[in-house]
């Protein structure tokens, strides 16, 4: 053999000594120690929201249950902020949306049917100056359901209120002191039916015992967060108890077609309809024909 053939033959060894000390070699991982010890130590998903559920339901405090799911006060406030907000970001198309027409008409019938005043629903004096339903009224994009009552056709519903509200056309109050027998009826069916919303509010403070404490130390922003977040998840719940009126699947689109109109017809047709908000006549029309269909009723069940 020659020296060159022994060369070559070193060369091969070489060769496959390499690939072999390559193969057994581990390159090392150079780790964090603190970041790892964070992320082993910190709370989990589960544990997150079993603190959130805890604070809406039960009105713990944030730090309740620190020692149990070792997380401190802060990360529980900042856990319920962030669940509010991806609540409501992920289910309020489905679960707080705005009614449409086939949903007032619901409201319609079950409301006639359990109180026996058609077309009517509740709501307090937050209605006059926060409701967005007085917004898209004003704005004519609001869903037109007419109802009828005692043989007189009317475009828009109404409210039950009390003393405290002006005579608007979409409100009908009580009387003070009933007349006669026919006004009596009036005002008894009236206040009983007026007296849901506050029971309403009964029940979602039941559900979520944190709507019912004292919110002096959350800012105004995080009281409307974690007030929709109890409205969508009471909403879920009749929805999965089939105690929900309307279908909640489906996603209410608002027809927007006063973005066709110039500015002026926009401001025109919110001047009429603050018009016909404001009509005493319509008010005084309406409340009439309402007490007459209350007592005819009332002569029919006796």
């Amino acid at each position: 053999m020659s020296d060159l053939d022994d060369i070559e033959d070193i060369k091969l060894v070489m060769q496959l000594k390499q690939g072999e000390s390559s193969r057994r070699s581990r390159k090392a991982i150079n780790r964090d120690r603190d970041v790892t010890e964070a992320r082993l130590n910190s709370p989990s998903v589960l544990m997150k929201c079993t603190s959130v559920i805890h604070q809406l339901a039960y009105d713990t405090s944030p730090d309740a249950l620190d020692e149990y799911l070792q997380m401190g006060e802060h990360c529980a406030r900042d856990c319920l902020d962030c669940f509010n907000m991806c609540i409501i970001d992920l289910f309020t198309p489905e679960f707080l949306r705005k009614p449409d027409v086939n949903d007032v008409r619901k409201l319609y019938d079950a409301h006639n049917r359990i109180h026996g005043l058609p077309a009517g629903t509740n709501n307090d004096l937050t209605v006059l100056n926060h409701s967005s339903l007085f917004d898209d009224l004003l704005d004519d994009i609001a869903p037109v359901v007419p109802f009828e009552v005692n043989g007189v056709t009317f475009e828009k519903g109404y409210y039950l209120a009390d003393g405290i509200y002006p005579q608007w056309a979409d409100f009908v109050k009580s009387f003070t002191v009933a007349r006669d027998e026919r006004n009596a009826v009036f005002k008894r069916r009236q206040e009983s039916a007026r007296k849901d919303v506050e029971r309403d509010f009964g029940v979602l403070q039941g559900r979520w015992h944190i709507i019912a404490q004292p919110a002096r130390a959350w800012t105004v922003n995080k009281l409307r967060r974690i007030m929709y977040t109890c409205i969508i998840l009471h909403n879920m719940i009749l929805k999965n108890q089939k105690f929900a009126l309307s279908d909640i699947g489906d996603t209410y689109i608002c027809p927007r077609a006063n973005l066709a109109l110039t500015w002026i017809e926009r401001c025109e047709a919110q001047r009429k309809q603050a018009k016909e908000l404001r009509d005493k006549q319509t008010n005084a029309k309406l409340q009439r024909n309402l007490i007459e269909h209350v007592w005819q009723q009332h002569l029919l069940n006796d």
